[in-house]
């Protein structure tokens, strides 16, 4: 009858204002929340026959132009909202905000799901009403409150780089910190809306690039970094990435999938990214500079060795004090010293062992080795030079002096070899065996 005289609307009315009111009138005196109100609204539609009645088209093909959701219910529940509970939408209270939002955004799903058609759904969606009701949630300054929140909890880990973690699963507690931080934005129960699903997409690459960012200034401004922090550092850098990189994978597959399957937000566009395709998650994870920082703790693991090796290095320009004029036996065996320059090197092979950092050391430990030979091998030079000059300089003065080539005026020593080939023999037999342990220690 209501639909013969178009008075579809009216019927509608009826139904909310005789039937529908009177329970939501008596859960809000009696329990007095939005939960409770959105349960008994929900018990309404599952239970009403009237509702069932309007899936019906086959048998009641009239019922296509009603429409109890859109149009009567909630529009009915709306003003109950912005009248008793207009608190639900300020988001100064972080964890109230979001839990009514949650409680809400489930009381939708229930709705959408209780439609008749996909028309009455689109209509509902595009619905004054229902863009009246999503404009009043400010989704943006949530999202500022919780992104500070979260953001000084990683700054406060920033301002101490090397300090240990306080669990077992990584070497700095500002790794430790920042999965936490990255997970604590996509904790449904706590934090976590798909509304703003890209911007806290974003909101990862900001921290995971202050990380990355704080470990590059703080090795290359540091000058008293150790070789145990670095190798923490980089673990914990190839850790982070290994995690993190599947974790976001999958947010972002699991977002594009939702984007795919549902139209009522799109996180691509909240996200003010561009459309998604196979490659997005490649696109989103390129910007971050992993590799770029762990080349930065590679090159300052190499500085570092290399500047400890130094002293002892140059103590080669040492040994032609050690023969000239001494009367010393020959050399048979390599100069302390060459100790001395292995050391830095064998500590740094022995903590990346222990530390399970193979893929460092295949890195690193050629670069080196060869910068220790090359850095020898200047130093070698410069004395053999300076030995050969002395050795031609002493031959010149003899003839002045009108005696006989052969003759020597130093203590002959045994085996007769004069000081300078005493000189030759001992830095023969040290290089010898710092080529040796090096070549040993990194392959080259």
């Amino acid at each position: 009858m209501y639909s013969q005289l178009n008075y579809e609307i009216q019927a509608e009315n009826i139904i909310i204002n005789h039937i529908l009111k009177s329970k939501c009138d008596k859960v809000l005196l009696e329990i007095g929340n939005v939960d409770a109100l959105f349960t008994e609204i929900e018990g309404f539609l599952q239970h009403s026959p009237i509702i069932h009645a309007s899936h019906d088209f086959i048998r009641f093909p009239w019922m296509k132009e009603y429409d109890f959701i859109s149009r009567g219910i909630f529009p009915f529940v709306l003003t109950i909202l912005m009248n008793q509970f207009p608190h639900i939408w300020s988001p100064s209270t972080p964890d109230a905000f979001h839990s009514n939002w949650v409680r809400c955004a489930r009381f939708i799903d229930v709705l959408e799901n209780t439609f008749p058609s996909l028309d009455h759904l689109r209509k509902f969606r595009s619905s004054v009403t229902f863009k009246d009701f999503m404009s009043k949630w400010q989704f943006n300054v949530y999202f500022q409150l919780r992104f500070h929140a979260l953001a000084m909890e990683l700054e406060s880990a920033v301002d101490c780089v090397h300090s240990p973690s306080a669990t077992s699963d990584f070497k700095l507690d500002m790794t430790r910190i920042l999965v936490k931080v990255i997970n604590q934005c996509w904790d449904k129960e706590k934090i976590f809306i798909w509304e703003l699903s890209g911007r806290f997409l974003k909101a990862n690459a900001l921290f995971i690039s202050r990380y990355l960012k704080e470990i590059q200034r703080e090795v290359s401004s540091n000058t008293h970094v150790t070789i145990k922090q670095l190798i923490s550092s980089y673990a914990d850098v190839k850790l982070s990435e290994s995690l993190l990189r599947q974790f976001i994978v999958d947010k972002i597959n699991s977002l594009v999938l939702s984007h795919i399957t549902t139209s009522r937000v799109s996180f691509l566009a909240i996200g003010n990214s561009s459309e998604s395709d196979s490659n997005e998650d490649e696109k989103f994870l390129s910007q971050f500079c992993w590799n770029e920082t762990k080349e930065t703790l590679e090159s300052k693991l190499v500085e570092v060795v290399v500047s400890a090796s130094l002293p002892s290095i140059s103590s080669v320009t040492e040994v032609p004090r050690l023969f000239r004029r001494t009367n010393r036996e020959v050399p048979c065996k390599p100069s302390e010293y060459v100790n001395g320059i292995l050391q830095p090197i064998q500590t740094l092979y022995q903590s990346v062992r222990g530390g399970n950092q193979e893929e460092l050391w295949k890195s690193i430990g050629p670069k080196i080795g060869q910068e220790l030979l090359t850095r020898y091998k200047a130093q070698m030079d410069q004395v053999l030079t300076s030995v050969q000059r002395m050795e031609e300089s002493l031959k010149r003065l003899k003839k002045v002096k009108g005696k006989n080539e052969n003759d020597n005026n130093d203590t002959k020593t045994s085996m007769h070899l004069s000081d300078d080939d005493k000189i030759r023999r001992q830095i023969q037999l040290d290089f010898e065996l710092l080529t040796e342990e090096i070549r040993t220690l990194t392959f080259i």
